[in-house]
């Protein structure tokens, strides 16, 4: 009975110490413009298949909370392009991603996880949980509302984008990388 109280405090002690995580990053403004222009040109170098480029700037921009770039850099984890092959840490970035609700991503999440034991979907759920405290869209200034697919049509989607301030501002929360 003692070994389990001790299990549930030393959890409990874990989640705490996630959720401080957030508050530590240093809040960081930067222009709307420099922020998408970089980003864009990285997902530009990614369709141009020069992964070596693109990656550390996905890496960068799923950390600043893009969901599109956190879950390019799993599927780029996962399969080793432009990066070491890490199956843990991609199947982490892809369960972040699926924060935006994208019925294509959280299938093919679901179909990587399913088979998963027990033990290590425990594992994938807390490491993603302490990712989701530090890039998730709340700790990164994101807005997550439904949009419509295509101008002019009634189809909707659920995106996650960046907060703007009156002055075409984004906040970006980063943290030192060895703590990280």
């Amino acid at each position: 009975m003692k070994k389990l109280t001790l299990m549930i405090a030393a959890a409990s002690l874990s989640l705490l110490s996630t959720q401080s995580i957030a508050a530590e990053g240093k809040v960081v403004t930067m222009n709307e413009l420099e922020y998408d222009t970089k980003l864009e040109l990285a997902l530009r170098n990614a369709q141009q298949k020069d992964y070596e480029s693109a990656f550390p700037v996905l890496l960068q921009y799923a950390k600043y909370g893009d969901k599109l770039a956190q879950n390019i850099v799993g599927t780029y984890m996962l399969a080793g392009v432009g990066t070491k092959e890490n199956i843990a840490e991609g199947l982490t970035w892809l369960g972040l991603a699926i924060e935006q609700e994208d019925q294509t991503w959280i299938k093919h999440y679901k179909s990587l996880t399913k088979n998963l034991s027990p033990e290590h979907k425990k594992m994938l759920e807390e490491q993603t949980e302490q990712y989701r405290a530090k890039y998730g869209y709340r700790a990164q200034f994101m807005a997550c509302r439904q949009e419509a697919k295509q101008l002019g049509s009634n189809l909707k989607t659920h995106r996650c984008r960046k907060i703007k301030d009156t002055e075409r501002q984004v906040k970006v929360r980063v943290f030192d990388d060895a703590n990280s």
